[in-house]
């Protein structure tokens, strides 16, 4: 028997203030889904030293750069079968990620 489809979901998480407070609280909401087929690419403007499973950061050494740029070159680098975009890491919203099959 063929195993099920289990879609990648690339989830892009757009952060732009240096010490943000709701980064951490953001990314800890994405890794508590049930849903465990995903990846997080995070597009700061700034280093961020930060480990979670499934985390890339893309990070602009201080320069900024709009939150379209962000969102448009985090889409063109994931990898997911399904995309989602954060305009920043206060908007994450509980369970919207699909429930495994």
């Amino acid at each position: 028997m063929p195993k099920s489809f289990v879609p990648l979901v690339s989830i892009v998480v757009i952060d732009y203030k240096k010490e943000n407070p709701y980064l951490i609280e953001c990314l800890e909401a994405i890794e508590k889904q049930t849903y465990k087929n995903f990846e997080i690419i995070l597009e700061s403007d700034h280093p961020l030293n930060l480990k979670f499973e499934n985390l890339k950061i893309i990070d602009y050494q201080g320069k900024y750069k709009s939150p379209a740029f962000k969102r448009d070159h985090g889409a063109q680098i994931a990898k997911g079968d399904r995309k989602s975009t954060r305009l920043n890491s206060s908007h994450i919203q509980k369970s919207r990620m699909p429930s495994s099959a």
